[in-house]
């Protein structure tokens, strides 16, 4: 076991190779070295297709980690903990001299603002009441309508292609004529080589082309939303809206 000061002294150059031994896992993440001090992988707050996930060591001998892609964050071990295991400051430096080994450490009492506590306000004791649900345009039960077709056609016409996804909805005996029957579609995740997650509004682009009313039928039921849009939670990690490659004059008309 080794004995330290202060937690600040759990992160100089000496940790950076435990460190990113236990960002990997962590995180998930493949680091590649670079040169002395610097390993790079791809960000896991984005969808990144580039290693811009960057460790090093700073000029006060402190290992970081900065996003040079969508996100722009800059972390220090103990954020990256908060952020993945959802703990508060003083329980990120507990793990963390734990996992390194180290004993007689002066931890922070202090808490990380981007890390919310449980709400431990009391609750009211009056009264549930019930609330009528909005009703929607019927533009938007359209939209919803015709996203749920356009997903369900991807999903019926590329059995190939989805195969992992028709071989699970096998297993749980889901055939064909459910799928059909129920409009159960498959939307591809921004791993997909093809889609890149914009499959549905890659396929809608054409009409939203025509005016911006088609477009908002689609955002206000909640098919879109561009990702730095700050009424959404997520600790400010959120994509600049062009990273869905969208023409620019299609935004144009939309604004």
């Amino acid at each position: 076991m080794q004995r330290l000061g202060r937690y600040q002294d759990l992160k100089p150059a000496a940790t950076i190779d435990a460190m990113i031994h236990y960002t990997e896992t962590l995180l998930g993440i493949h680091f590649t070295s670079v040169r002395k001090n610097r390993h790079n992988a791809r960000c896991p707050c984005h969808a990144d297709t580039q290693d811009r996930f960057m460790a090093c060591v700073n000029k006060d001998d402190e290992v970081r980690f900065h996003c040079f892609g969508a996100c722009k964050g800059d972390w220090d071990i103990y954020d990256l903990i908060m952020l993945r295991k959802n703990y508060r400051l003083r329980k990120a430096q507990e793990v963390w001299a734990a996992h390194w080994g180290v004993m007689d450490v002066k931890f922070d009492d202090g808490s990380s603002p981007a890390i919310h506590g449980p709400d431990e306000t009391p609750e009211p004791d009056g009264p549930v009441g019930f609330v009528e649900p909005k009703s929607l345009h019927e533009k938007i039960i359209a939209a919803l309508g015709d996203a749920a077709n356009f997903y369900n056609e991807l999903l019926m016409s590329n059995k190939d292609r989805f195969k992992l996804i028709w071989d699970y909805l096998s297993r749980r005996g889901v055939g064909k004529e459910i799928i059909g029957k129920f409009t159960i579609g498959y939307a591809p995740p921004y791993s997909d080589d093809q889609h890149h997650g914009r499959a549905l509004i890659g396929g809608f682009l054409p009409h939203f082309e025509k005016g911006a009313d088609v477009f908002d039928a689609f955002s206000n039921g909640g098919l879109f939303r561009f990702l730095n849009d700050a009424t959404a939670k997520g600790y400010g990690y959120y994509l600049p809206a062009d990273r869905f490659q969208t023409p620019k004059p299609v935004f144009k008309k939309l604004r």
